[in-house]
């Protein structure tokens, strides 16, 4: 439906950037010596979460109706990132400029940087997303569709462990790069040659590593160079 599609889809998107963006890189102002350190602890929350909501949005979608428990989200998630909001404090207020300064626009690298995050977005996210789906689709119950995605859920926060551990040492170029290549190879090498549950618990755990590794240590990245 189209109403949907535009809460879920262009509400929800635009909500969680304006959020999760702001959050995650303010915690490098803070950091020189252990930066990749601290902005890969803050995003652990996210591993954590992706494993504990999948499970209780299964089972809460067997008592109740799908939209209760869309709304039983929101109420959730509203309650959460305003405590998180009210403990968030700049290292330097930054002075408020009357026109948009867009000297940055012409840096070839920061132009060329965020062409490659949006297209890794893109390709990051699709697969959690469809995981359940494709399960569904090749024969996998919906209780083994729930248990590839907290399984991929746990990859994750694996990887946004290892790389949090690393990054200070390895530097965030090597702990990217990494993730890429798991990530990309998971989805060219496992999930296009793959038709049953072994399989597809194989690439969420891949996948996953290289996911939370990205989303760790993005920020730290752009800390470092720009």
């Amino acid at each position: 439906p189209w109403h949907l599609l535009l809460t879920q889809g262009v509400l929800c998107g635009v909500g969680a950037a304006l959020t999760f963006l702001p959050a995650a890189v303010i915690p490098s102002q803070w950091f020189e010596r252990r930066r990749g350190l601290a902005t890969g602890t803050v995003n652990l929350g996210i591993g954590v979460g992706g494993i504990a909501w999948t499970q209780f949005n299964h089972l809460l979608i067997k008592r109740i109706s799908v939209a209760w428990v869309l709304r039983l989200t929101s109420i959730i998630v509203l309650a959460l990132c305003t405590v998180s909001l009210l403990l968030i404090k700049t290292f330097q207020s930054t002075p408020v400029q009357q026109r948009p300064n867009l000297q940055s626009l012409r840096n070839r690298n920061l132009l060329t940087f965020m062409a490659a995050s949006f297209f890794t977005g893109i390709s990051s996210l699709v697969p959690f997303f469809y995981l359940p789906g494709y399960a569904k689709d090749i024969g996998i119950s919906s209780s083994g569709g729930a248990l590839i995605t907290s399984i991929a859920n746990v990859a994750s926060l694996t990887g946004r462990l290892a790389a949090t551990v690393f990054s200070d040492y390895c530097g965030p170029v090597v702990i990217l790069l990494g993730a890429y290549v798991l990530t990309s190879s998971s989805i060219l090498l496992i999930w296009t040659a793959t038709h049953n549950f072994s399989g597809t618990m194989a690439f969420g755990i891949v996948f996953g590593l290289g996911y939370g590794a990205i989303f760790t240590q993005t920020s730290a990245f752009v800390a470092k160079f720009f």
